[in-house]
């Protein structure tokens, strides 16, 4: 944060945290507006995939996109919620190891 008069300026922010942001306002926005990283957002807060997919989705891992997520002080949904959304976790872990 940069200041000047003790008003904020300038805002530097890592790229990957402004992405989200960006995803985070764009999937509250119009569907029609929505950008694929947007999209990805909607539906892990629509509870249609998980935290795991999610992050493979917008290139992360898992643990990376719940750090980012928690610091920008969006809400977490931790956990599977079901038998299949936790066999859906296994399989991106899976994937995530043999890479």
């Amino acid at each position: 944060m940069i200041e000047s008069s003790g008003e904020e300026q300038i805002v530097l922010l890592d790229a990957t945290d402004f992405r989200l942001l960006r995803a985070l306002a764009g999937s509250a926005a119009d569907k029609a507006d929505m950008d694929s990283d947007a999209q990805v957002v909607r539906d892990y807060f629509d509870e249609r995939i998980s935290l795991g997919k999610a992050a493979e989705r917008l290139g992360m891992s898992r643990f990376e996109l719940q750090e980012r997520l928690n610091r920008l002080g969006a809400p977490l949904r931790l956990g599977p919620a079901s038998i299949e959304e936790a066999r859906q976790e296994v399989a991106v872990l899976r994937r995530h190891l043999q890479t």
